[in-house]
């Protein structure tokens, strides 16, 4: 069984062409943007739930892409995410596979394709959300993942070779099930935003100068 990635080209007056649709593995969840092998065109990766595994997808540069090449993760992947991990100029991907309790990296090749993924356990169950960013600003990508069988947050921080240390945990909300980056208080700090689905709440960790994360602060949202 397969999934299908939807591309809808932007057409004149804020309406869409027709949609192309693009074959992917079983069970297509979430979708990453970026440049995977450095040609100045934007890529697809789109994590596959059902199939454990990821596709990409190369850009043409005119809106269409390019038959999906497909990579082995873990169990249920759910998350997808672009970094330079190793910080050898080509991009990486790190997936949260929430039937696996881990997270997958794998290394580009700076072509489009990728090494086999290597898998980093999560110290709780259910990783539904990943980003990456320097969260403790020693230069070196870092990973933040959102454990939804939890009430916590987890920090990978990475040695900048392309390998992560075990995960270091912060206090969330009940649930925590999407999880987002930037730079809320304009303090030059990476920050993060959880969306906590058993709380009706959000969460935001305020980055510190230590390279830790403040407490969470807790702002109420609908049900």
């Amino acid at each position: 069984m397969q999934g299908t990635v939807i591309v809808l080209p932007a057409a004149p007056a804020a309406t869409f062409a027709p949609a192309i649709n693009y074959p992917v593995q079983s069970g297509p969840v979430a979708i990453a943007v970026g440049d995977l092998n450095s040609d100045g065109k934007l890529d697809l990766v789109v994590a596959n739930n059902q199939s454990e595994s990821v596709s990409v997808l190369l850009g043409n540069g005119d809106g269409t892409f390019q038959p999906a090449l497909t990579f082995g993760v873990n169990l249920g992947p759910a998350s997808v995410t672009i970094g330079a991990f190793n910080q050898d100029g080509k991009p990486d991907l790190a997936v949260a596979n929430f039937g696996g309790n881990n997270v997958s990296v794998l290394l580009g090749n700076g072509d489009g394709t990728f090494q086999p993924a290597v898998n980093y356990d999560v110290a709780n169950f259910g990783p539904s959300s990943i980003v990456s960013g320097d969260f403790n600003g020693d230069g070196k990508p870092d990973l933040a993942v959102a454990t939804v069988y939890s009430s916590e947050i987890e920090i990978l921080v990475g040695n900048g070779d392309g390998t992560f240390q075990p995960p270091v945990k912060y206090s969330a909300g009940v649930n925590p099930n999407f999880i987002a980056t930037a730079d809320f208080n304009n303090d030059g700090r990476e920050d993060l935003a959880v969306v906590n689905g058993g709380s009706d709440n959000i969460s935001v960790f305020l980055g510190s100068a230590s390279g830790t994360f403040l407490p969470a602060v807790n702002y109420g949202v609908g049900g």
